[in-house]
C-alpha cells in the first residue's frame, strides 16, 4: 500500500466515524451494564481474553466455519444462555454486582 492508498483509507475511515449509520449495539444482552458501550466492551474481552464481544462474532464466525471445514471438524455455538438471566437478575437488583448500569 502507498501514501496514496493510506490516505484513501484514511478518508473512508473518517467518513465512517462521522456517519449515524452502524451506530446500535449489536450485542444480544441487552441488560449488559456496558451495553451501548463499546470502548469498555472491548477492553474487557481485550483483559479477559476468554471470547471476542458479542458484536465481533458474525466477523469472525464465517471465517472460523470455513477453517474448520478445511479441516473437516465443525463449530457448534455453545455460547453460554446463563449471561442474559444474570444481567437481568443484576438489573432488577437481585444479585449485587460491581456494574451499576444497564
Amino acid at each position: 500500500m502507498d501514501e496514496k492508498d493510506f490516505c484513501k483509507v484514511l478518508e473512508k475511515t473518517k467518513q465512517i466515524l462521522e456517519s449515524t449509520e452502524h451506530n446500535e449495539c449489536l450485542c444480544v444482552y441487552k441488560n449488559c451494564p456496558i451495553h451501548s458501550k463499546c470502548f469498555e466492551c472491548v477492553k474487557v474481552h481485550r483483559v479477559k481474553r476468554h471470547h471476542v464481544p458479542e458484536c465481533f462474532q458474525d466477523i469472525f464466525t464465517p471465517h472460523v466455519e470455513a477453517l474448520a471445514k478445511l479441516i473437516e471438524r465443525r463449530i457448534e455455538d455453545n455460547r453460554p444462555k446463563i449471561k442474559g438471566i444474570v444481567y437481568e437478575k443484576i438489573k432488577k437488583g437481585e444479585i449485587e454486582s460491581f456494574y451499576k448500569g444497564g
